[in-house]
C-alpha cells in the first residue's frame, strides 16, 4: 500500500510540475502533452492525487503519523523528480513502480 501511496505523490507532483511554464518539454507526447496544455485540469487533478493519497496514509498511520508521512513522501517524490526526470521515461517509472509493487506483496504476504 506503501508503493501505491508513493505512487500517487509521484504522479501528483509530475502532473503538477508539467504544468509550469518555466519547465520545457521537447518532446511532450501523449497525455503528457494534453495535461500540460490544459493547466487547471491538470492541476486538480494532481490536488486530487495528493488528497487521495493523504487520506490512505491517514487510514493506514493514523492522523498524525499519516500526515507527517505525506509530507515526507511528497517531499522525497518531488526531489525525485527533479534529480531524476531527465534520465527515466514514463516507462521506466511505471516499470519500477510495478517491481517495488510485486516486492512488497511478497514481504508482506510471505510470511502467511
Amino acid at each position: 500500500m506503501f508503493t501505491f501511496i508513493s505512487f500517487l505523490f509521484l504522479t501528483g507532483f509530475l502532473l503538477w510540475m508539467n504544468t509550469s511554464q518555466r519547465i520545457t518539454r521537447s518532446a511532450k507526447t501523449g497525455l503528457v502533452a494534453v495535461l500540460s496544455s490544459r493547466p487547471v485540469q491538470s492541476r486538480w487533478l494532481a490536488t486530487l492525487l495528493f488528497a487521495v493519497a493523504l487520506l490512505l496514509a491517514v487510514r493506514i498511520l493514523g492522523t498524525g503519523s499519516g500526515i507527517f508521512a505525506s509530507v515526507v513522501i511528497l517531499m522525497t517524490a518531488g526531489g525525485l523528480t527533479i534529480l531524476l526526470r531527465p534520465f527515466f521515461s514514463t516507462r521506466s517509472v511505471l516499470l519500477i513502480f510495478l517491481i517495488c509493487l510485486l516486492l512488497e506483496f511478497l514481504f508482506n504476504y510471505a510470511g502467511q
